[in-house]
């Protein structure tokens, strides 16, 4: 029997649409194929969003916290409220075949970092300001830390693995009010901020007239200030970042206080009127000069105007200086430990008596020295 081409391509037309039919049942009844974003760590207190895509069109259903949500197709998206805390997200599918498909995933809502700022609020003209950050982090990670002084970033360092912001109030900074802002950057970008108010306090204090020899005078000039700056300069260069101290200073010293930090003074009746950048203790002429705190010897060398002098490098835009020393009993690159001994008092360079002249600076900027005796940080109580 000779088949028929007609009866040939109906045949064929036959077996493709069975096939067609049998593919298309198939994937009828073939479960969805799902891709679910969700972001396994978010920021606590702000939205997050969850996107589902899907191979078909379904209904969709969604469990999360106190929230019941509800959509269809193929393609969803939501943004949910993130508490502290791990949470579950619920969600469950369905297409027109039945195909049913329950899936969990967990989320963990990070708070944001607690601060705690310790500084002194209320400091005179002249003295250092450190302020301390305690970071309650969690399981937060902490990208970023500043410490901002009325507009202007403070140096900052690492002390007993706190980040520490430091500074010293300029003289003329007397009567005003300052705001200090720590504030640290999160792993979502979040910024978190404390703040504090900080009291300027005036000093008030007669001119004072030195009498000095007319020998001493005449060390006062131009080029002696210019080589002396120059040497201080250079000591200034390629100093320690983080701080080489652990222990409270101490007083290099212990002698009569004879003139204190901002004294106005004048060299001679109607001269200019300047201020004492240090802490004068007054001691008999040989008596022992102790290094401050642990550090390295920058300078040591005798100067036209400070006489017998030696710099430590503490750290952190940290340094000490002793003048007027008649005897210099260290070198430079030598590394002292606090209460060693690096001199003798004296009454060298500009000095009226024996007498040590004490100085401490941030990153070259005299400050108050005594802000620093028996503490390890100025103006932070307890430390």
């Amino acid at each position: 029997m000779r088949i028929k081409p007609g009866w040939i391509i109906l045949g064929i037309i036959a077996l493709v649409l069975a096939g067609w039919g049998i593919s298309s049942f198939l994937e009828y009844r073939r479960p969805p194929e799902l891709q679910v974003n969700v972001p396994r760590r978010v920021p606590a207190g702000e939205l997050f969003e969850l996107t589902v895509s899907s191979s078909k069109d379904l209904t969709m259903q969604l469990s999360w916290s106190d929230v019941r949500l509800h959509g269809s197709g193929s393609d969803w998206s939501v943004f949910l409220p993130a508490d502290a805390g791990e949470a579950t997200v619920a969600l469950t599918v369905s297409d027109r075949a039945g195909n049913v498909i329950s899936e969990q995933y967990s989320v963990s809502g990070v708070a944001a970092p607690q601060l705690t700022l310790l500084s002194a609020t209320t400091v005179t003209a002249g003295d250092p300001l450190a302020a301390l950050l305690l970071i309650d982090a969690g399981d937060n990670t902490v990208a970023d830390v500043s410490f901002v002084l009325d507009g202007t970033e403070l140096r900052q360092l690492t002390f007993d693995g706190n980040p520490v912001g430091i500074t010293t109030l300029p003289l003329a900074l007397e009567g005003q009010q300052l705001s200090l802002t720590a504030a640290v950057t999160d792993e979502f970008g979040r910024r978190t901020q404390v703040a504090r108010t900080i009291e300027v306090l005036p000093i008030d204090r007669p001119v004072e007239v030195l009498q000095l020899a007319d020998s001493v005078l005449e060390l006062q000039t131009e080029e002696n200030a210019q080589l002396q700056a120059a040497r201080f300069g250079a000591a200034q260069e390629n100093l320690a970042a983080e701080p080489l101290w652990s222990q409270p200073f101490l007083l290099p010293i212990q002698g009569f206080g004879s003139s204190g930090y901002g004294d106005p003074r004048r060299y001679f009746a109607g001269g200019d009127v300047s201020f004492h950048l240090g802490t004068d203790l007054a001691a008999p002429s040989g008596t022992e000069v102790r290094a401050s705190n642990d550090g390295v010897v920058v300078l040591a060398e005798t100067l036209p105007l400070a006489g017998g002098t030696v710099v430590i490098d503490h750290g952190g835009g940290i340094t000490s200086r002793y003048y007027h020393q008649s005897l210099i009993l260290t070198q430079v690159g030598a590394r002292v430990q606090r209460g060693d001994v690096i001199g003798e008092v004296g009454s060298t360079g500009i000095s009226t008596g024996p007498h040590l002249h004490w100085e401490m600076r941030v990153d070259g900027e005299p400050s108050n020295p005594l802000q620093w005796a028996d503490r390890l940080l100025p103006g932070i109580d307890g430390l």
